[in-house]
């Protein structure tokens, strides 16, 4: 298979996971930086911003990102274009791609249609041969804008980025916590840190953006650490007693790569509960849980006190993951096997150049 791979492709993102996942999955990738054309988030002036959420076909950086595309598809001729997170590409560029080169177009999103920024993948969706989904609530968006196939797959982490790695002495006092969190604040996230850092005694490690902003910025200032990538980012979670594993509620999320990357590091998770970390993870065996900021307080309580139970739970969690086989690689497989078949039933099953 000669495929295209198009999405943000930055140190430390689930997109460059998944990238590099089907490059050892696949005969030849080709893989192209979204970046190129709409810039790095960190440095994106604000009317690149705008324009991004716009997301209107005619707008200059949507129009620049189309024709940048289909001029690395011209050059490259692959049998699948594969677009990770695709809200910046417009149907009309979509369609010029189509008319150029017979390919079959994929798109892939870990992501909720429910989410903000979503203009244009909902306006192009019906040009994708075939959509994959992560959310389960989000097949019927997809189904009613008319997705031709929805393919349901399931959120992944990369060993050879998640695994258990502490710091060594001179980085210790960095990234050694008794409770620890890396994502971006929400204020539901925010009110129950809050709370948390009142009522408990305990080294506070966040990780992300905004911990200082809000009205929880006063609160929360002094225990922001910034952003953390790669190998940090597995330092982070191995060198604290507690990982909090908050979920995005706005849009519904039942678990996200975190429920996966805390374990998949030998950490001990103390996660929202839920109906899918529960068939994940058994309770107080291979994961902890909460469903209120009183339950979140006492167990942090509970379990800072009980050194040996946390740490059981830690391993048997890691344990668990290692026999799920829930990585990038395992899920991608699946749906590879899906793009396949639609090449066959395109090309025949003998045909191996569009």
């Amino acid at each position: 298979m000669r495929l295209l791979y198009f999405g943000t492709l930055a140190w430390g993102t689930t997109s460059l996971q998944r990238g590099e996942a089907l490059r050892r999955l696949t005969e030849h990738l080709y893989a192209v930086d979204q970046r190129l054309f709409i810039g790095d988030y960190p440095t994106r002036p604000l009317w690149a911003r705008v324009q991004l959420r716009l997301g209107y076909g005619f707008l200059p950086l949507i129009v620049k990102t189309g024709a940048g595309l289909a001029g690395e598809v011209r050059r490259y001729r692959p049998q699948v274009v594969w677009v990770d997170g695709g809200y910046c590409l417009s149907r009309e560029a979509l369609r010029r791609i189509k008319g150029e080169t017979p390919v079959v177009l994929v798109h892939y999103t870990p992501d909720s249609l429910q989410a903000p920024g979503w203009y244009p993948f909902l306006q192009a969706l019906s040009e994708y041969d075939l959509v994959i989904t992560t959310k389960p609530r989000d097949r019927e968006i997809y189904r009613a804008k008319g997705a031709k196939r929805v393919l349901l797959s399931r959120l992944g982490y990369d060993p050879r980025l998640h695994r258990p790695l502490k710091p060594g002495p001179q980085e210790a006092a960095r990234f050694n916590c008794d409770v620890a969190f890396v994502g971006v604040r929400m204020e539901d996230r925010a009110r129950s840190l809050c709370r948390l850092a009142r009522e408990v005694n305990c080294r506070l490690h966040l990780y992300g953006r905004g911990w200082d902003q809000g009205s929880t910025g006063k609160c929360l200032a002094p225990f922001a650490r910034g952003w953390v990538h790669g190998d940090d980012y597995a330092k982070a979670l191995s060198s604290a007693k507690i990982c909090l594993a908050f979920l995005n509620r706005t849009v519904g999320d039942t678990y996200t790569t975190r429920s996966l990357e805390i374990p998949a590091c030998g950490a001990f998770m103390l996660a929202e509960r839920t109906p899918a970390h529960l068939e994940l993870f058994e309770e107080d065996r291979e994961a902890a849980y909460f469903a209120s900021d009183e339950e979140l307080v006492d167990k942090v309580k509970f379990y800072l006190a009980h050194d040996r139970k946390r740490q059981e739970i830690a391993l048997a969690g890691h344990a668990k993951l290692k026999r799920l086989g829930y990585t990038w690689e395992d899920h991608l497989k699946t749906c590879l096997i899906e793009v396949k078949r639609l090449l066959e039933e395109r090309w025949g099953p003998d045909r191996k150049e569009p």
